[in-house]
């Protein structure tokens, strides 16, 4: 384990400690990333630009074989640090497809607004000639399949996926095998096994083996990652920011994680997921600690979890400002926010907050599970300190498995218990809420605002409870409403002749400039049936005009098309006045997504 990394655990123990003088005892909240406030990363400086040479015809690229892999990579190499190449349209082309390619440490891939990027169909393309299986089989280890896009380890690090374009790992798609359709995709492979631990299929994007190789200083900003084979980001090292990311899969899409990180000092930030397993899945196989996780929303599959591996324990973990729909597929399970772990990989995970979240159709909303496994062992799970505060939860009121609402608190035996408070945390529809299996090992402290009774009055082996003195303090139940979790999300950037993804432009009253809005989903419109069998049914694709403004004056409206992302409306400058335009968008919505307004950017003129 490196130096760093172990002063890091160790002050951010010392610093969660320090806390505890400050906060009633009952409730010590974690303080997450230890660099403070993350802000919008941006974009590096250009150092050469791609045009696309390929189209999109039915979501699907031009060629499967004019592939860009090489001019990519030559690209990459030749760039200097802290720079980025750039992908951009080239008029009706704004395709791009590629074979795996590496990204050396402290370079960074840029993906215009409007480009798509498709990873090859052909398992071929992705084989570890090291692995003794076939890569898009199943086998008997796994691991055959080495990434789309990798991330050279590098301590000092500074490298970054990032755009407001899509990279589709294409899962769903059937593979190429000797250049014939298979008939199966990435994704009907896995389902083949009733195991998914040999699956051999590729990680979207991957950056460091543990923190003992880190890819230190990592970035992923305002992207998109579409159906991913297999996990969409898996990461390790100290210092990773994503911010302003979507990643999407069907939620029957086996396996497709949205992140997985590992490592201290993360941030995951104003970003929406929506995938067939855990949205979030932060390992600490390795020491972990100093983590946020804010503004994100989650939709079909797994929520945010810790673990499964803690084995190498994880320390202060702040989750706040949560938005989670579930998606209502009987037989997949939705999980909002989970710690899981078992005695073959447990260990400690202490000061972890989950915070103002809202949550409604997930079918269990809460789940500390330290026998997430039944393998035996002697590193046994402990869970202390995990504070649910501001809870607000509305289950579904359907029959079934969905409508359950179903909770699991549970320590793994009296020397390794879980301690955790409650504090403002309201349940809709009590009649299908239940926790199952029942209670064990644990001590829950009331703390704050109301508990609903069903949580206030937990009973089971070992287990007790403690009221804080002033409990309930008042509080109002943190918000919950439909309208508060979005189904679209939009981003707004400019371009001139000679600038691309600017949110500020200094210029002078005369010619054109480029306004760009990209809006998408935050659900896949793709349809997936797995081998449940369950069927998750695509969303609606967007088909209103976007509205541009300057302040309360119409500017004009464009449609969307190229990648099905991209509107863009030019705007001739002259006879503007002098002084500060504020620019905003707006969707002027359809039968399926309402109208919104989004994006902030200014055209200062002198």
């Amino acid at each position: 384990m490196r130096f760093s990394t172990l002063m890091k655990y160790a002050l951010a123990l010392l610093a969660t400690t320090a806390i505890s003088t400050h906060v009633r005892a009952q409730e010590v909240l974690a303080t997450g990333d230890g660099r403070g406030t993350i802000t919008d990363p941006g974009f590096y400086p250009i150092c050469s630009t791609l045009t696309a040479n390929l189209s999109i015809s039915g979501g699907e690229p031009s060629s499967e074989t004019a592939f860009d892999t090489s001019r990519i990579q030559t690209a990459l190499n030749a760039c200097s640090a802290h720079h980025a190449v750039e992908l951009k349209v080239n008029g009706a082309n704004n395709a791009f497809l590629i074979q795996p390619i590496t990204i050396p440490s402290g370079y960074t891939l840029l993906i215009d607004g409007g480009v798509t990027v498709f990873a090859s169909r052909n398992p071929a393309d992705y084989q570890d000639t090291g692995s003794a299986e076939t890569c898009g089989t199943i086998g008997t280890h796994g691991g055959a399949c080495i990434p789309l896009i990798t991330v050279n380890h590098g301590t000092g690090g500074g490298s970054g996926v990032e755009g407001y374009g899509i990279i589709d790992g294409r899962g769903g798609d059937h593979l190429l095998v000797g250049g014939v359709d298979s008939g199966a995709s990435w994704w009907d492979t896995t389902n083949s096994s009733s195991t998914s631990r040999t699956q051999n299929k590729p990680i979207l994007v991957f950056a460091g083996t543990d923190t003992t190789h880190p890819t230190n200083n990592f970035t992923l900003s305002h992207i998109t990652l579409r159906n991913a084979p297999y996990f969409a980001v898996q990461w390790a090292g100290d210092n990773f920011t994503a911010w302003g990311v979507k990643i999407i899969a069907p939620g029957t899409a086996p396996n497709t994680d949205g992140i997985d990180p590992r490592g201290t000092d993360m941030t995951i930030a104003n970003s929406f997921i929506s995938d067939g397993d855990d949205a979030i899945a932060v390992k600490a196989d390795d020491p972990a600690a100093n983590i946020t996780v804010n503004n994100v929303n989650t939709y079909s599959g797994h929520g945010i979890s810790i673990g499964s591996q803690t084995n190498g324990g994880l320390n202060n973990m702040l989750v706040e400002n949560i938005n989670q729909l579930g998606d209502g597929i009987v037989g997949v399970g939705g999980v909002g926010l989970r710690i899981k772990s078992d005695a073959e990989k447990g260990g400690l995970v202490q000061n972890v907050t989950f915070m103002n979240v809202c949550s409604k159709n997930v079918e269990t909303p809460m789940a500390l599970n330290p026998n997430y496994d039944s393998r035996t062992g002697t590193s046994l799970p402990t869970f202390t300190n995990i504070v649910f505060k501001n809870i607000h939860v509305i289950t579904n009121t359907g029959s079934g498995t969905f409508g359950s609402g179903k909770y699991q608190f549970d320590g793994y035996g009296t020397s390794n218990r879980t301690t955790l408070t409650f504090d403002n945390v309201n349940i809709v529809d009590d009649t299908h809420s239940q926790i199952t299996p029942a209670v064990a090992y644990v001590n829950y402290t009331l703390s704050g605002g109301h508990v609903d009774s069903f949580l206030a009055n937990m009973t089971g082996t070992d287990t007790h409870k403690t009221t804080a003195s002033g409990y309930p303090d008042g509080t109002s139940p943190y918000a919950c409403v439909t309208s508060q979790i979005p189904l679209m999300d939009g981003e707004l950037y400019m371009q001139t002749s000679s600038a691309n993804n600017l949110q500020t432009l200094n210029t002078a009253a005369s010619g054109t400039v480029t306004l760009n809005a990209v809006v998408q989903t935050t659900q896949s419109q793709l349809s997936y049936t797995n081998y449940k069998p369950a069927t998750y049914t695509g969303v609606p694709a967007p088909t209103s005009a976007v509205t541009f403004f300057d302040g309360a004056t119409s500017l004009g409206s464009a449609s969307i098309g190229g990648n099905g992302t991209l509107a863009a409306l030019n705007v001739n400058l002259s006879g503007w006045s002098s002084g500060t335009h504020t620019i905003t968008a707006q969707y002027n919505g359809d039968t399926h997504y309402s109208a919104f307004t989004f994006g902030t950017t200014t055209i200062v003129i002198p």
